[in-house]
């Protein structure tokens, strides 16, 4: 029953100062609710999910998970799962693959090389999140 969703990361401002020995760290939560309706152009998936993801700008890095509902039309695949940059209505290139082919309906991953675009992009809105089936091979 697997298949899949997608879309955008948009910053809900959630800031929380925690101590990292003499730096203090703050860390940034993102939520991105995912839908084939969120796809450009947007799809007839029953599949729904949920991402949140945490921004911290001392180590530069987006820890994320994901939860997606098991109403999947076709199988995980390539080209997998990954964060693309593009705003909202609009299609954009990967920039953090992380499942390659096959991916789970629950996970986590890390992202621990965000450049100063990537950082800017997520900021702003302008990141999505993206998992393909065979049935939905856009995404």
């Amino acid at each position: 029953m697997p298949r899949h969703i997608s879309r955008q990361i948009t910053a809900a401002a959630a800031a929380v100062a925690l101590a990292a020995g003499a730096a203090a760290a703050e860390e940034f939560v993102f939520y991105a609710y995912i839908s084939g309706d969120n796809e450009v152009p947007g799809n007839d998936s029953p599949a729904l999910g949920f991402m949140a993801g945490v921004y911290d700008d001392v180590a530069i890095t987006f820890a994320f998970n994901w939860n997606i509902t098991d109403n999947l039309i076709g199988d995980p695949s390539a080209p997998g799962a990954h964060i693309h940059n593009a705003p909202a209505g609009a299609n954009g290139p990967i920039v953090f693959g992380f499942a390659s082919g096959a991916w789970d309906l629950t996970g986590s991953a890390l992202w621990t090389d965000l450049t100063q675009e990537h950082v800017d992009a997520l900021f702003a809105s302008e990141l999505y999140i993206n998992f393909h089936t065979t049935a939905f091979p856009g995404g």
